[in-house]
């Protein structure tokens, strides 16, 4: 496990401690839907960063030089006063990090006396690199080709990946579809998920695949060798290994494919 991933999953696992505090009894029965949406010109920026409680989905589009985000969330609280409020409360609002990155920033999102889910959506330049973390729902990544640095308490899916992929997961599944690039590195945890990995048709890599709690690795890719089988770890190095692949699922199964 990366440095990154232990932080990151850290940070998470504090966060699913906080739902269960005495709010999570509170019956919240008045809504207020709220969306926030803007384009925002980019300039040298290379990076986005995300750090939001919500789901968040990411695209990438080609020939873009543009960022969209929109916030999509639902507010709830008892009363229909306090929902206003706290839906006035949440704001969008983008800034420059140091060095070449750009990050959305999301405030409102955890109120003490109310509610707040939904979806952060950002459509982006797809060879834009990704530092994402949803600290209580799932990350969704369409279409980009940068390096990404990934973390949710659920599920992570990233398709259409070329570069360099950390990603892991407290509570879900973690699945990569990439064309793995030479000297890309991916490497993917679930704590208490399984792993599918979808490699493209020739693949030059050096790969590592650790399954725990009883789960066991299935090899489906037609270009790789058979494992040991059962809950053995599989390990291979094909087509000159140029790119490295670990994968690690604690309590669940790995498929590459």
């Amino acid at each position: 496990m990366s440095t990154l991933q232990r932080a990151g999953l850290a940070t998470l696992g504090l966060c699913a401690l906080a739902l269960a505090g005495p709010s999570c009894g509170t019956a919240y029965t008045e809504t207020v839907d709220v969306v926030r949406t803007a384009t925002v010109a980019l300039d040298r920026e290379n990076t986005l960063l995300v750090n939001v409680p919500v789901d968040v989905v990411v695209e990438g589009h080609p020939r873009s030089s543009d960022l969209v985000y929109t916030l999509k969330v639902t507010v709830s609280a008892s009363t229909a006063a306090a929902a206003e409020t706290l839906a006035k409360a949440v704001i969008v609002r983008t800034e420059a990090v140091q060095p070449g990155g750009i990050q959305v920033v999301v405030e409102g999102l955890e109120p003490r006396n109310g509610q707040v889910l939904g979806e952060l959506k950002v459509v982006v330049p797809d060879d834009l690199d990704l530092s994402l973390v949803s600290s209580r729902g799932t990350l969704n990544v369409l279409e980009v080709e940068g390096a990404m640095q990934l973390g949710a308490m659920s599920h992570v899916s990233v398709d259409g990946a070329a570069g360099s992929v950390n990603a892991g997961s407290q509570q879900g599944n973690v699945l990569v579809s990439t064309s793995l690039m030479p000297g890309s590195v991916v490497d993917l945890l679930s704590v208490s998920g399984s792993i599918q990995l979808t490699l493209p048709s020739v693949v030059s890599a050096q790969i590592q695949a650790t399954p725990g709690g009883g789960g066991q690795v299935y090899i489906q890719h037609p270009g790789l060798p058979a494992g040991l089988g059962g809950t053995a770890p599989y390990g291979a190095t094909v087509g000159g290994g140029l790119s490295l692949v670990k994968l690690v699922a604690q309590a669940g199964n790995i498929v590459i494919q």
